[in-house]
């Protein structure tokens, strides 16, 4: 059996925005650049549900977040993006929005 685990830490692209699935589960998804190796980013979109969604709900733009979940590939006109149904979500960024720079992640 193959384990899919991604584990990264990186910031909001954009506040976090709510939706419901058809079957009523709660969803909160977020886009999370991650500054990489020579100073590349990369994106992730993340996506969280039931009651992980909830309390995700009110994160911001800028704040910075790590996130463990499993990882896929979509396909959307002709691009490839990354993609993480989530399992935790770490909120790193002090409550007040202060500097976080000294977290050690």
């Amino acid at each position: 059996m193959d384990l899919n685990v991604f584990a990264f830490t990186g910031r909001l692209g954009r506040d976090a925005k709510q939706s419901v699935t058809k079957n009523g589960t709660d969803v909160t998804s977020f886009p999370v650049a991650i500054s990489g190796f020579r100073d590349a980013t990369i994106w992730v979109g993340v996506r969280a549900f039931g009651k992980l969604a909830e309390v995700c709900a009110g994160l911001s733009k800028g704040e910075r977040v790590a996130v463990s979940g499993e990882l896929s590939l979509r396909e959307y006109e002709g691009k490839t993006y990354l993609d993480v149904s989530a399992r935790s979500i770490t909120f790193l960024t002090p409550k007040g929005g202060g500097n976080d720079d000294d977290i050690p992640f």
